[in-house]
């Protein structure tokens, strides 16, 4: 397989890394000894070079090919590891999770929020269980048009920022792995609560 970036891949390669350099780099620091979630640029990397939807379908977003997805996130990662964690997450386990497995209704819900303004989460660790989703203990169950879901998750990777969260549940004890749903979850959800952060090294 070539893996040879062609022209257009360079172009966007090379424009992520004039914003990574000019735009990025100067904000790490202060963000990062603060702890703070780059709202603001976030804001400005999604409205501005479409990165909030690089891999959701038309109409809803660019749907980049493999290696130009893969240059945009290690460009970032160049000079932010923790925003390339955050872009990637909200892309690849949020937006591209919709966009592939979501309903119509679901993708013209959430799609065109979460490609222009919102922020997505990854919602599968949890405390005793880490990542592994044979282990959870959250569970969903169905209450007629809705399920009621009961757990406690952490280590939610945009967990504080998000607008929306994927979040794993078992819906059927016995079935173990296959027994597992992912649901689409809102912020104002009633009963869902966001805790504080806990303080971490390295990428955040």
């Amino acid at each position: 397989m070539h893996f040879e970036p062609n022209e257009e891949q360079k172009m966007l390669r090379d424009t992520i890394r004039q914003f990574a350099e000019s735009e990025v780099a100067p904000l790490v620091e202060e963000h990062e000894r603060a702890g703070k979630f780059p709202r603001e640029l976030i804001d400005r990397m999604w409205k501005e070079l479409g990165l909030g939807g690089m891999l959701a379908s038309e109409p809803y977003g660019i749907d980049l090919d493999p290696i130009s997805y893969t240059l945009v996130i290690e460009e970032l990662a160049r000079v932010w590891p923790s925003l390339a964690i955050i872009v990637s997450v909200h892309n690849s386990v949020s937006v591209q999770l919709i966009n592939q497995h979501g309903s119509e209704e679901q993708k013209a819900k959430y799609l065109p929020e979460l490609t222009e303004e919102w922020v997505g989460a990854f919602s599968l660790s949890e405390p005793g269980a880490g990542s592994d989703a044979g282990a959870l203990r959250t569970t969903a169950k169905r209450d007629g048009d809705f399920y009621i879901l009961n757990g406690e998750k952490n280590w939610v990777t945009n967990g504080l920022a998000a607008n929306v969260y994927v979040v794993f549940a078992k819906t059927d004890p016995d079935a173990g792995n296959r027994g597992i749903t992912a649901f689409i979850v809102d912020r104002d959800t009633p009963g869902m609560k966001v805790e504080k952060p806990e303080r971490k090294l390295g990428i955040k």
